[in-house]
């Protein structure tokens, strides 16, 4: 699943941190305007951001709209992630992401999250890279050994 994040404004007080915006929850006519809005606008990062918005949530995908700065629930977390509740437990209890506790909660610096999430992305691409590279090497010594090349 890929994931879009946009960085929250200033929020205020008692203002909810974490926000997961549905593609079905969005009205298409609403994103038809946004759409012509932001192509007509000068490209900056605000502009840049909700064009990304608009795109991913037309395309059927979810975003998450998150302050860096905040913590979040390992709930929240996991459902970021895509993973299980318990294998978040897990990341934290093995120390690979840092939380605070608080009473018997735990939350976790959002940025830390996204850290997270962007290491584990470049590990799967360097992966795919590798097998990728492997099934090259091992097509060009089969065309060798068969006298092809």
């Amino acid at each position: 699943m890929e994931h879009r994040i946009l960085r929250a404004p200033e929020l205020s007080e008692g203002s909810i941190v974490v926000t997961y915006l549905r593609a079905e929850s969005a009205d298409e006519q609403l994103l038809a305007q946004l759409h012509a809005l932001v192509a007509n606008a000068d490209h900056t990062p605000l502009t840049d951001a909700l064009a990304s918005l608009v795109a991913t949530l037309a395309a059927g995908r979810e975003v998450l709209c998150a302050d860096p700065d905040a913590t979040i629930t390992p709930s929240e977390a996991a459902k970021y992630l895509d993973v299980s509740r318990p294998f978040v437990y897990r990341l934290l209890d093995r120390g690979v992401l840092p939380f605070h506790a608080v009473g018997r909660d735990r939350r976790i610096p959002t940025a830390a999250v996204l850290d997270y999430a962007a290491r584990r992305e470049a590990g799967r691409k360097e992966l795919a890279e590798t097998f990728a590279s492997a099934e090259s090497d091992r097509q060009a010594l089969i065309r060798e050994m068969a006298g092809l090349s």
